[in-house]
């Protein structure tokens, strides 16, 4: 029986009749899929080119609407005129064209719907309909979508492309347009000064200059002239950070209105050394006394033994059982605690001696008086004496608009703008702070004394004070945010000299000035920028301060612009952009 099984199986197996019939019903279906497919696929594309081709004719008929004043109104109607003339596979199951103003980015690509400054038109289409070979699998519809953006220049615009390259930025700038060494390094200079250094000066040998033996290392050098080659081992031996002839260098303040402050007019002191007093409260009240006295009456040879009686008759030494005295009103003060209205309020009662009245022996009549004491208060009152705060000697003088100042004693500016009109002096031996603060010079050659053993420490004004307090909108506020000094009238050198210690973290804007850092002066801000006439750093100057002060930004000694200009007069010109 087993033999007779194998042997069926086995001719099965070598039975190889049918085998065509087999690998076509097996392949069938994936031969009518890949059809399908292929039909539906192209269908699709053929749709989509239609519409394609609509909204791109839309698109751009609305543009050229818009770059005339005449049909500015009627791009969309211009637009849907120009789709239905083009639409003709999908014409009958289309949606029709949405048409769209707004602003195109070409810097993003981005097309943005607003009615406010456009210069673009988009239109959005799309068709639904059931294609053979896909509804059989999904069971729905196919819907294509497409849409084209349009941009428009009307005739008579300018229109300016603006790309900013290789800026560059230091936080030490000299600004003489042609002298030799208008920035020059000298002494034993040491530190770091990451944010580089830069002249505007042409000067074609040495714009920048080394003068010395100087250790400082810069981020970069940048002159609009030469740079001496020796200042190569100041950025580390890198040739790249030396960039001299260097074009298109400028003021990177330049163009800042001056500053007003408040106009509310003041004058610099320095107040009185005192101890003070503290607060001293009195209090008052009307006060009002009454005081009884009762009497009992007692019969024995003595007030200590004697029986309480009750006196049926007046006669000598009898008094009434009580007296009642109502006392004086008098006005009370006190500072140390409060008085709290009402009453009577009761002290006592109080027991007097015993005194014999009458009679003698076992008639010896005694009487013993109680006297109580009551008391009100009323016309409760009080009134303090103010503290007089103690004087530390210190100034602190308030923003506001100065004929001079000529610091006389420790002080401590308060925050915001301080307008000098005349002169300010630091003195010598003094300490003298700010936080927060802008001192303008609206005269000439009006600062002195940032000199031997003064201590001066500063920050300049920041952007928020800039725009609650006085105004300035938030571009402008960032311009001059951490600005410290505005003197751009002055033209005499400013020495920081000697063993002067300065914490400066903010700008020194000094245009028209030389700068000189000398002797053992000590630079040790947090941050500090410097834009001047001319630079010299000589004596053992330590740069290591000199940085982008936190809440500014650097400053763009060349902000290199590439521009392209459509004048006006040009014509109208469209053009799809997506």
């Amino acid at each position: 029986m087993l033999g007779t099984i194998r042997r069926i199986l086995a001719d099965l197996r070598d039975n190889k009749s049918g085998n065509a019939i087999l690998l076509v019903a097996l392949g069938m279906p994936v031969l009518i899929g890949t059809s399908g497919l292929a039909v539906d696929s192209a269908q699709y594309y053929m749709w989509k080119r239609d519409l394609q081709f609509a909204v791109d004719s839309a698109a751009l008929a609305g543009a050229w609407a818009r770059t005339t004043t005449a049909t500015q109104s009627t791009y969309q109607a211009r637009a849907l005129q120009e789709y239905n003339a083009n639409v003709q596979v999908t014409d009958s199951f289309d949606t029709g064209p949405t048409t769209t103003l707004g602003v195109y980015d070409s810097a993003t690509n981005a097309f943005t719907a607003t009615n406010t400054s456009p210069n673009a038109v988009q239109v959005v289409a799309s068709a639904t309909k059931t294609l053979p070979f896909s509804n059989i699998i999904t069971g729905r519809s196919t819907t294509v979508r497409v849409e084209a953006t349009a941009s428009a220049v009307p005739a008579g615009v300018t229109v300016t492309n603006t790309t900013t390259l290789n800026v560059l930025t230091a936080c030490m700038i000299a600004l003489d347009p042609s002298v030799r060494g208008a920035f020059t390094i000298g002494g034993t200079a040491s530190g770091t000064v990451g944010c580089g250094g830069a002249a505007l000066s042409t000067d074609p040998s040495a714009a920048i200059r080394e003068n010395g033996n100087p250790s400082a290392t810069f981020g970069q050098l940048v002159a609009g002239g030469g740079i001496e080659i020796s200042l190569l081992n100041n950025v580390g031996n890198d040739p790249l950070k030396l960039k001299s002839n260097t074009v298109g260098l400028t003021d990177p303040l330049a163009g800042i209105t001056q500053p007003t402050g408040n106009g509310i007019a003041r004058t610099y002191s320095c107040p009185t050394v005192s101890a003070g007093s503290p607060a001293v409260t009195t209090y008052t009240a009307t006060q009002k006394l009454r005081t009884v006295t009762t009497y009992i009456y007692k019969k024995g040879n003595t007030s200590a033994g004697a029986a309480v009686i009750t006196p049926t008759y007046s006669g000598t030494g009898f008094l009434a059982n009580s007296d009642d005295n109502p006392g004086v009103t008098t006005s009370v003060s006190r500072t140390t605690s409060a008085y709290t209205a009402g009453g009577p309020t009761q002290v006592g009662p109080a027991a007097g001696s015993a005194v014999s009245v009458s009679g003698s022996g076992n008639g010896t009549i005694w009487r013993f008086p109680t006297t109580t004491t009551y008391t009100t208060i009323s016309n409760v009152g009080s009134s303090t004496v103010a503290a007089v705060p103690a004087n530390d000697g210190i100034a602190r003088p308030l923003p506001g608009t100065y004929s001079s100042i000529s610091i006389a004693c420790q002080t401590i500016f308060q925050p915001g703008i301080f307008v000098i009109t005349g002169s300010i002096d630091f003195s010598n031996n003094k300490t003298v702070s700010g936080t927060d603060v802008m001192f303008v010079m609206t005269t000439a050659n009006n600062i002195s004394n940032i000199n031997s053993n003064t201590n001066l420490s500063f920050s300049g004004i920041t952007a928020n004070t800039l725009m609650t307090t006085y105004g300035y909108n938030a571009t402008n506020a960032a311009k001059m945010a951490t600005m410290l000094f505005y003197d751009t009238l002055s033209t005499d050198q400013i020495k920081f000299n000697g063993n002067s210690t300065t914490n400066f973290n903010g700008v020194i804007y000094t245009p028209n000035r030389p700068l000189w850092f000398n002797g053992t002066s000590a630079v040790s801000g947090a941050c500090m920028k410097l834009v001047a006439r001319t630079l010299m750093l000589d004596g053992t100057t330590n740069l290591s301060s000199f940085c982008n002060p936190t809440g500014s930004s650097a400053l763009e000694v060349r902000p290199q612009i590439i521009t392209t200009t459509t004048t006006a007069g040009a014509v109208a010109s469209v053009k799809l952009v997506g």
